[in-house]
């Protein structure tokens, strides 16, 4: 054991205090942290992916507001500013890209296997910045 630290995290189901212990390879000298922790909350970060799950969908499906989302946030006892709202709704969306990016092989094999075609559509626009419409093929 290497040391142990605490972690405020905050959730959608409130803020949590984690208790980490931080583990070191006598062998190697690699240090690893909890797998489980790293599971919830992104490395780095205190706010949890279901936070950002929930931010990046109020903004994207449900074209809430920044402030509207921080005032959803709050009933459920969580305290983001502003500018930590739209960080986390950029980061939900670079995120389901990455998703979308691993799942190419298994969209592939099933177009192939449908015999159709596939166009998937994506706009987001963010208050009076101009729309952005992007194609994938």
């Amino acid at each position: 054991m290497q040391k142990t630290r605490q972690k405020k995290v905050l959730k959608m189901t409130g803020p949590l205090i984690a208790h980490e212990t931080i583990m070191q390879c006598p062998a190697c000298d690699k240090v690893f942290g909890s797998h489980a922790l790293l599971q919830r909350v992104s490395a780095r970060s205190n706010v949890a992916y279901d936070v950002m799950v929930f931010v990046g969908r109020a903004m994207y499906q449900r074209h809430r507001t920044t402030e509207e989302i921080r005032a959803e946030l709050a009933v459920h006892n969580v305290f983001l500013s502003p500018s930590e709202v739209n960080y986390l709704g950029r980061k939900f969306i670079l995120y389901l890209a990455r998703a979308h990016q691993q799942t190419i092989p298994r969209i592939r094999e099933n177009m192939s296997m449908a015999g159709g075609y596939m166009l998937h559509l994506d706009a987001t626009h963010a208050g009076d910045a101009p729309a952005l419409m992007t194609g994938l093929d």
